[in-house]
């Protein structure tokens, strides 16, 4: 019975680990859970694996676009934008430059193809250059 509250616990947290093999005495991996999950605890993009997109489930998160807002214009930087979650982003199609504000950093581009982890209390401005389509998911 506490085997089986482990691997539930080790589950619902979605962390890779192992577990006893009673009948073998041995460790054995428990296979990743499927589904959305924090990558980074730090503002970072990187670009997505085929792999990574499937573990994750992008495809099953919201979707928004910068078409039709008033803040996220091309070609206009955007009012200060404060996260006040943590947020990991897919970039679907477009592309933007998101500049940190505190502390002050330089210009990163994101594109199509990239993961964009927003940690709460970021604050940045965006400046969009191609109009974006992301999935996203808050944690």
């Amino acid at each position: 019975m506490l085997v089986l509250c482990v691997l539930f616990l080790l589950i619902l947290s979605h962390i890779d680990a192992f577990v006893l093999c009673r009948s073998h005495n041995k460790l054995a991996p428990i296979a990743a859970a499927k589904g959305p999950r924090p990558i980074h605890k730090e503002f970072t993009v990187e670009k997505a694996t085929p792999e990574k997109l499937d573990l994750l489930e992008v495809s099953s998160w919201p979707r928004w676009s910068t078409n039709g807002s008033e803040k996220y214009k091309v070609g206009i930087k955007s009012p200060l934008k404060v996260y006040d979650t943590n947020e990991l982003s897919y970039i679907i199609s477009g592309k933007m430059e998101i500049t940190p504000v505190d502390p002050p950093g330089q210009p990163v581009m994101v594109q199509a193809g990239d993961f964009v982890t927003f940690p709460d209390n970021f604050a940045c401005h965006w400046f969009v250059i191609e109009p974006v389509v992301k999935n996203w998911y808050l944690y």
